[in-house]
């Protein structure tokens, strides 16, 4: 998904890890990420799995684990797919983001400064959608 995206999950001299999960939880109300998921590290890429559905959640993990606001989100509906969609966002308006946009599962959630690369990068699908211009970003 991330390469039909055009994101690179590492990026020399701004990403240097990657921590792929799954946002589902057995807990109701969403999960709570804890160690070993790297939440405050901004060098580290974080891809969820699943996560269409919890992203307040993940939001508010993100957040208080002490992510910045501003951090780039890409959400991608549909990976690989003819359909593809990718919502460029960022932790602060991720909720409101996918909202707007109606989005819908199967869902990859890719969290830091790579994921605004869909905006140069882009081959495959229809454009991304830079929502950060929502917020005046």
């Amino acid at each position: 998904c991330a390469a039909h995206s055009g994101i690179p999950l590492t990026h020399r001299g701004v990403t240097r890890a990657v921590h792929l999960f799954t946002a589902q939880a057995d807990a109701p109300g969403g999960p709570r990420y804890r160690a070993p998921a790297p939440l405050d590290d901004p060098e580290t890429t974080l891809v969820a799995y699943m996560g269409a559905g919890r992203l307040p959640s993940l939001r508010d993990s993100l957040l208080g684990a002490g992510r910045s606001p501003a951090t780039p989100v890409a959400l991608i509906e549909n990976g690989g797919r003819p359909e593809q969609r990718v919502i460029v966002t960022d932790i602060d308006t991720v909720v409101a983001a996918a909202s707007d946009h109606q989005l819908q599962s199967p869902a990859l959630t890719i969290v830091g400064e790579v994921a605004t690369k869909a905006l140069d990068n882009h081959w495959y699908g229809s454009p991304p959608i830079d929502a950060r211009r929502l917020s005046g970003r």
